[in-house]
């Protein structure tokens, strides 16, 4: 299985991490330039820039959206490493895990570069790193909650989202066995419905991936939280139809074959 898992990593360089990481940080950075210069006269806090760049619509619809291509949308198929997990694969069963694992570790390693890039600012600016919310609130105004609490609440729906968008895109890939389908489908879904929301404003539907991946929405000048129960059974119930489907893909799929 370790073995079915390396196969998969190869499937991502180096100088393509490199790049996501780059693009992130220069993301992180111009989010921060754009806070309020009372905020430059004191101190930055750490959470605060941190959902600047988490909680932001056009970073999730947009920026994540193209740079996680680069990793998690990238599913070789039609080449010589998906061929050799193929070969390497005693079981749809344990190919079918391969993916998952793997894909799961590619998307945590993706969600995690997020905070990382942000820390990187810490060299640039005065950043404190205790669990306040300092000057202002990137997430709004919710006193009730600590900024540790949202943080961790937001990289799990993003994880979730990228989790479901990707395993999407595989699955797509797998039929159609050409790997753009899978990427189209992968930028569809991303945008679908949120698009029109990031260009006229306008606040989110309750069903929308955005709204389930943002900890708050911004609705006529206030903010509110969202439901993070919903947001978990939303998530979780469209992450379990799609291992469904895709592990009845697997077993009607002919693995030997170019492509698969």
């Amino acid at each position: 299985m370790i073995g079915l898992i390396q196969v998969h990593f190869a499937e991502a360089t180096k100088k393509q991490w490199f790049f996501v990481a780059l693009i992130l940080f220069l993301n992180a950075l111009l989010s921060t330039t754009q806070l309020s210069w009372d905020f430059y006269m004191e101190r930055y806090s750490y959470w605060n820039i941190v959902l600047n760049v988490t909680n932001n619509p056009i970073d999730i619809v947009y920026i994540f959206t193209f740079v996680s291509t680069l990793i998690i949308a990238n599913t070789a198929t039609g080449n010589s490493w998906n061929q050799l997990v193929c070969v390497r694969s005693c079981s749809r069963r344990k190919y079918f895990v391969s993916i998952l694992v793997a894909h799961g570790i590619k998307t945590m390693l993706f969600v995690m570069l997020i905070p990382l890039t942000c820390y990187l600012l810490s060299f640039i600016y005065p950043v404190s790193f205790q669990d306040d919310w300092g000057l202002i609130t990137a997430a709004g105004s919710v006193p009730s909650h600590k900024p540790l609490d949202l943080v961790i609440l937001s990289f799990s729906l993003l994880f979730f989202r990228f989790f479901s968008l990707g395993l999407a895109a595989k699955i797509t890939t797998i039929i159609t066995r050409r790997r753009m389908a899978g990427i189209i489908i992968f930028l569809l879904l991303s945008f679908g419905s949120d698009t029109n929301c990031t260009l006229s404003n306008l606040q989110p539907g309750k069903w929308s991936m955005l709204n389930n991946t943002l900890v708050s929405v911004n609705h006529h000048g206030s903010w509110n939280s969202i439901n993070s129960q919903f947001a978990f059974i939303y998530w979780l119930i469209i992450i379990f139809a799609l291992l469904g489907i895709g592990y009845a893909v697997i077993r009607k799929t002919d693995l030997s074959g170019k492509g698969v």
